[in-house]
């Protein structure tokens, strides 16, 4: 699905002190970035694991009237409506008067830009620590592997999902397809939302793992 991107590049690249960098690839943006820290990655790797997310862009821009620099985490465009996404910083969630939602000229701009505040405590993120396992080990086939998928063996795996619902089965299904191609259209499938795992937050993703069509 192709849309026009309000922000398609981040306004500030400087890291923060202390802070770990991660470089990655967004099979949904199809470009490289650049994250800082853990929280970062963790909401990076949710965005992309859920098929209502159409496109995002890190640290979009600075909030105006702020004595100290505090970026936006993320622009987020859904299918029905815009995010901007905030990970809320220790003294944020501790204190109101450092919170984003008490800048009233970013508030206005917001409402303006008919761009939803979304305030996020990371903790809420890290507990996931299986869908976040699950997505990050997807996520990296998808970009190693992604490209060399053919559209059609996706569109056969989703074809054959009602009869074969695990890895192993599909695998025996498709014997003479690259079972490593294999798992990157399933894995593909799930990215893009044709497919559904109702298991990958409560257990490890592995060959008997069941997968479903999306009805």
């Amino acid at each position: 699905m192709s849309v026009p991107l309000r922000f398609a590049s981040p306004t500030d690249n400087s890291r923060p002190h202390g802070s770990h960098r991660y470089d990655v690839f967004g099979p949904k943006i199809q470009r490289q970035l650049a994250l800082f820290g853990r929280d970062a990655l963790d909401a990076w790797t949710l965005l992309e694991a859920d098929p209502d997310v159409v496109a995002y862009c890190e640290r979009p821009l600075s909030l105006p009237d702020l004595k100290r620099k505090r970026v936006v985490d993320f622009w987020v465009c859904r299918k029905e409506r815009e995010e901007f996404i905030f990970l809320l910083r220790p003294s944020e969630l501790a204190s109101r008067l450092d919170h984003p939602s008490s800048i009233p000229a970013f508030r206005a701009w917001a409402a303006s830009s008919n761009v939803e505040p979304a305030f996020v405590d990371p903790d809420d993120i890290a507990r996931q620590k299986l869908l976040l396992s699950n997505w990050e080990s997807f996520l990296c086939d998808l970009s190693a592997f992604g490209r060399y998928v053919p559209k059609a063996l996706s569109d056969q795996v989703l074809k054959a999902l009602p009869s074969f619902k695990t890895l192993t089965e599909l695998e025996q299904h498709f014997a003479e397809e690259d079972p490593v191609l294999l798992r990157v259209a399933v894995v593909s499938l799930l990215h893009q939302g044709r497919a559904i795992c109702s298991t990958l937050g409560s257990e490890t993703f592995s060959s008997r793992t069941v997968i479903e069509a999306k009805s």
